[in-house]
């Protein structure tokens, strides 16, 4: 009987190049429809987000028959705002300074954190006051530490990265004061400040003057003030209340929805979606100029996709609203309706979602 004896073959360099190629080919092939699958996962809960917080506003009319201020503030206006605060030797004084207390905080019962709201501090409010006359120091800045870094998934878009928001005092004013930094919560999701600034005004260029190019008509929120939906005489449909925002890391005041500041806890219509160009072209679409006008240097950090400039008076400051997402950003309406905008949404129509008495007339986006 004759044995036969077979040697192994292992791969040649030649077959294992193949199935190298075969498997390169079907990353390549399925890597996209995987990624694009996670990312409608994404889009899916941003939209339910915005749809829980578009409920909340709701449930917040029904309960104190208005939408929440804004911002709560002991000034009306940002000009007035900074004419005393930065006009007067006890800048940040405590008896004069300004608690600021976003919507959101007020809105917290009715996203099931009434524990969170009850704990809060609306006397000091967010951040409470620092005193930049000697001796130096800060007054209820630690109050409500506990609270600012609060993590609500219903405020967090899973497209954007997780952070948090560094509330440096000595970092916004370029100082070494030895007050200490505040870790706040972040979040995606920004309430519709109207069409022109910080402001809220149609002096773009504050000579004192209203611009006569400019029409603002109104936000369904602002400082101290809360708004009735029967005072939406645009319409609830064509009115959005909240839309995107991306995080910035740091100070960058983008995503900031512990503040009152741009890009923070709200943003303007002067920009399309993700987008620079000013409706108004009093920022420049090239240079240095480009992108988000933030009130101090400090909360503007240049990032991809999150470009920005410094705006040396405070109340012209404006943000932009902006998302992960490619093509557009999310927005709810005071009707509760969840719509997608895209970045090429003609500008005319962007702007007139974005007022609440200014009749205009639109077929949605």
């Amino acid at each position: 009987m004759k044995v036969h004896l077979y040697k192994n073959r292992g791969f040649t360099l030649i077959e294992l190049l193949v199935v190298l190629a075969v498997i390169a080919l079907l990353i390549a092939i399925l890597l996209p429809a995987v990624q694009s699958a996670r990312e409608a996962a994404r889009k899916t809960q941003c939209r339910n987000n915005l749809r829980q917080l578009g409920l909340a506003f709701q449930n917040y009319h029904d309960a104190h028959s208005a939408l929440p201020p804004g911002t709560i503030s002991r000034f009306p206006t940002v000009k007035e705002t900074f004419d005393v605060l930065i006009g007067q030797a006890g800048y940040f004084d405590p008896a004069l300074s300004s608690p600021e207390t976003p919507w959101l905080f007020q809105i917290l019962p009715q996203l099931e954190q009434s524990a969170a709201y009850q704990s809060f501090d609306f006397n000091s409010g967010t951040f409470g006051t620092v005193n930049l006359i000697p001796p130096y120091g800060a007054t209820g800045i630690n109050t409500n530490r506990r609270i600012l870094p609060i993590r609500l998934s219903v405020i967090q878009c899973p497209s954007d990265r997780l952070s948090s928001f560094q509330y440096d005092v000595n970092a916004l004013l370029g100082s070494s004061l030895g007050i200490p930094i505040l870790e706040c919560t972040r979040g995606n999701y920004a309430v519709n400040w109207g069409n022109t600034n910080w402001e809220q005004d149609a002096d773009l260029d504050a000579d004192g003057n209203p611009d006569t190019e400019v029409h603002f008509a109104g936000a369904p929120f602002a400082r101290n003030k809360s708004f009735r939906f029967q005072d939406l005489t645009d319409g609830l449909d064509q009115t959005i209340l909240i839309a995107e925002v991306r995080q910035g890391t740091h100070i960058d005041a983008r995503g900031a929805i512990t503040t009152s500041l741009p890009g923070g806890s709200l943003y303007m219509a002067r920009f399309t979606p993700n987008g620079h160009r000013d409706f108004y072209n009093q920022v420049n679409e090239s240079g240095d100029g480009i992108g988000d006008r933030m009130p101090f240097p400090a909360t503007c950090k240049v990032e991809r996709g999150l470009p920005c400039s410094y705006e040396g008076t405070a109340q012209l400051s404006f943000a932009g609203s902006r998302s992960q997402h490619i093509g557009g950003v999310h927005v709810v309406t005071a009707s509760g309706g969840v719509h997608f905008v895209a970045d090429t949404v003609d500008h005319s129509i962007w702007i007139a979602h974005h007022s609440i008495q200014g009749t205009e007339v639109t077929n949605g986006f």
